[in-house]
């Protein structure tokens, strides 16, 4: 991995949040690339673990930011919903402002990016999700025995299916669910996937790759703005490891860039 700059962004109420900078692999500026991934990593995580399974595999083609949020690895804080600034920091950046962005979460990251995304549709040109949640209360709901009970008094936050219910119908939603996830169940994204499909429901394909499934073609699952791609041994953790899984993110960006350049 070629060196990256670590940078600090600084929130409205004074919180430092600590982001690596990542340029295009073989390229002189920031400009040169397709765009920019801003990442959210997941719980027990911080941004130096998503370096080599995910910012490696995307550095060929476009810049990266892993960011940390509020409470996580050096950033100052403790986690909350407030406002993170990341995607102002883009979008104020001398050369990467005129570059699409595109956000992806795993996991908890998964719902910090719904949360950023909601905040900053206007900004934003795409949404990849992996193995996230629907809401805080249906990740409590999911525990033996008490969890009904205790959803009760569980604080409406973090409610993914709300927010991502809220992001306008032209912005691209890819979601990865990997079926054998033991850390979320895929009910989770089952869910998030209804509420993207109300907001757009005449541009979704749902797709498994499943054996004995309905194949399709390359170029019909890329023709469509909203994928849900489900892969029968993904695990919480180990999803991007799956065969397919960079075929179709990969595709899916390839697809952002095209619906892009007819927008304009």
């Amino acid at each position: 991995m070629e060196p990256f700059e670590d940078i600090t962004v600084v929130t409205e109420d004074g919180i430092k949040i600590r982001c690596y900078l990542i340029q295009k692999k073989d390229s002189e500026t920031y400009a040169d690339a397709r765009g920019t991934i801003i990442l959210f990593h997941g719980n027990s995580a911080d941004r130096g673990d998503l370096l080599e399974p995910f910012a490696s595999q995307w550095w060929n083609e476009y810049n990266v930011l892993l960011a940390e949020y509020r409470g996580y690895g050096l950033s100052e804080g403790t986690p909350t919903e407030k406002r993170c600034p990341v995607v102002d920091y883009v979008r104020h950046h001398p050369l990467l402002s005129v570059l699409p962005i595109i956000l992806y979460g795993h996991s908890l990251g998964g719902a910090v990016a719904i949360h950023v995304a909601s905040e900053n549709s206007d900004k934003i040109d795409a949404l990849i999700l992996e193995n996230t949640f629907a809401s805080l209360a249906a990740v409590v709901r999911d525990i033996p025995i008490v969890g009904w009970p205790l959803s009760v008094f569980c604080p409406d936050k973090w409610n993914s299916v709300e927010k991502i219910s809220r992001i306008p119908q032209d912005i691209p939603i890819l979601l990865l669910g990997g079926m054998k996830d033991e850390v979320l169940k895929l009910h989770h994204m089952k869910s998030l996937w209804r509420a993207v499909k109300k907001r757009n429901a005449t541009k979704s394909l749902q797709n498994s790759s499943q054996t004995g499934g309905e194949e399709k073609e390359a170029g019909d699952l890329y023709a469509v703005q909203d994928q849900f791609i489900i892969f029968p041994d993904g695990l919480h953790s180990t999803t991007h490891e799956e065969s397919g899984y960079w075929t179709v993110t990969f595709g899916f960006l390839d697809s952002v860039q095209n619906w892009r350049s007819i927008q304009k």
